[in-house]
């Protein structure tokens, strides 16, 4: 009875789990949530915030697109600038597209252009060319916000450009609407950049006046990250003063900031994380609380359902296993159906290969017999000085094999080496391609000149100038050389 209780707990808890999955928090909640993580560079915990509003159907198309230009600004954030900008290209075609949003999607174009580095072509048209776009609304509308963002992408293209003056205009721009409009850490980011720029005009002194101006506009503990980014600009400039001590001062607390920084993200993850595991435990507590009132009555329907999906799950095993192996069987039986269909072909290849060089090697053996005892009779009625013997015996003598027989009976054995060895050197005589095939069968030097009916030195010498012919190197095995072009 314990066992089943347990058991009945364990599936109504399952299901519990899986309904609070399934709960939603309003979207407003979470674009702000997501904002703020993009706001604190941690883009990889926005992204999925903002596919859940996106795939909300209760949400309207304009906070839809709004949720997709912030979507595309947490891919730059993570520097997948191609993600970012196909999104925005599909924002900005849209019909029914917001002033506001159509403003902002620009801006974040400009920005994610700006930052892709590996871009094919020149993409800095294509920052100057959203930014006006932007700025055209955002001074009609009053956007002030977005003007100064496009005023500072138009003067971070001047200054890659090295057009100073003019990208000290944009960003002198940028950093006073900001400052007016109490964005505080936008005019910090602007000054950053603007300090950038005295610093390539070598003016590092009012470099570092607009730095420390924009170091009261806020404080560390409000943005960590963004007075990492102003100290370390701090650092260039006085590196680039030659104030050395006070550059390595300051690395101190960079590298505190640093820590600062990542120890903050670490306790922000570990705190959301305690609350949505204290909020899963409330919630499942009081699930408990309402799954034991109806325990009694819910109790063998669960058992009863849990019990049928075993037994389904059971059979379907035993039912896949059976066809498994049946398969597995079939499978077998033909393999081992084809491998004997090949090997029957193999052997029957092979019996007729042997068959053919058996008969190539009669043939051959032959003709060196024969040739042998009528060059012995010859010798014999030399000595005797019977000319006309000679010239009767010099006219049966076998000086030239049955070569059509011989090719043959050759191609038969090696179909391909003629046709191999006359693609790769067309200029070979026709005795200097037997004499190739009887050295591929591995023919003494001896048997090569009964057949062909020359001495052995023209043997030789009609070796050697096979050799310089097939480009072999002396003391190469031209034998070995020759079945390369066999198995070719």
């Amino acid at each position: 009875m314990r066992f089943k209780k347990v058991l009945f707990c364990f599936t109504v808890l399952f299901f519990v789990h899986i309904i609070c999955i399934g709960q939603n928090l309003p979207s407003d909640s979470l674009l702000s949530k997501a904002r703020d993580f993009i706001g604190r560079s941690m883009p990889d915990e926005a992204i999925p915030l903002l596919l859940k509003i996106i795939e909300d159907k209760s949400v309207t198309q304009e906070k839809v697109t709004y949720t997709q230009i912030n979507l595309a600004e947490a891919f730059r954030e993570k520097h997948e600038h191609k993600k970012g900008i196909d999104l925005l290209y599909a924002v900005l075609k849209k019909v029914d597209l917001s002033r506001y949003n159509y403003a902002y999607a620009c801006n974040r174009m400009a920005a994610l252009y700006n930052e892709w580095d590996n871009f094919p072509i020149n993409h800095y048209d294509s920052v100057i060319k959203y930014s006006l776009q932007c700025l055209k609304i955002a001074k009609k509308d009053s956007l002030r916000n977005l003007e100064a963002a496009s005023l500072n992408e138009i003067s971070f293209v001047y200054r890659q450009q090295h057009e100073y003056h003019k990208a000290m205009e944009y960003c002198t721009k940028a950093y006073s609407i900001f400052a007016n409009e109490g964005l505080n850490d936008n005019a910090i980011n602007a000054a950053i950049n603007m300090a950038g720029i005295f610093l390539s005009l070598n003016q590092p002194g009012k470099a570092l006046t607009i730095i420390e101006n924009a170091s009261k506009l806020s404080s560390e503990e409000e943005n960590r990250n963004l007075y990492l980014r102003l100290y370390l600009r701090m650092s260039d400039i006085y590196e680039k003063s030659g104030n050395y001590k006070e550059a390595f001062n300051l690395s101190s607390k960079i590298r505190k900031l640093q820590q600062d920084f990542y120890h903050d993200r670490h306790e922000v993850e570990t705190s959301e994380m305690a609350a949505k595991y204290d909020l899963q435990l409330k919630e499942e507590e009081i699930k408990n609380i309402i799954a034991e009132k109806k325990a009694d009555r819910q109790q063998k329907t669960y058992l009863t359902i849990i019990l049928s999906i075993v037994s389904l799950l059971f059979f379907l095993s035993i039912l896949y296993f059976n066809l498994k192996q049946k398969n597995r069987l079939q499978k077998e039986q033909l393999i081992k159906h084809e491998n004997e269909q090949l090997r029957l072909t193999i052997d029957a290849r092979n019996e007729e290969l042997l068959f053919k060089s058996k008969e190539l090697t009669e043939a051959i053996s032959n003709t060196i017999s024969m040739n042998e005892t009528l060059k012995s009779i010859k010798t014999q009625l030399k000595n005797g000085q019977t000319e006309s013997s000679l010239i009767m015996i010099d006219g049966k003598l076998d000086t030239n094999l049955n070569w059509e027989q011989f090719h043959l009976m050759f191609n038969g054995i090696y179909p391909s080496f003629f046709n191999t060895l006359n693609h790769k050197l067309p200029t070979l005589t026709k005795n200097e391609m037997y004499l190739c095939a009887f050295l591929l069968m591995e023919m003494k030097t001896k048997e090569i000149a009964n057949l062909m009916n020359i001495s052995e030195v023209s043997v030789s010498k009609s070796r050697n100038r096979l050799r310089k012919k097939l480009e072999i190197e002396n003391g190469s095995d031209i034998t070995a050389f020759l079945k390369t072009l066999e198995t070719n």
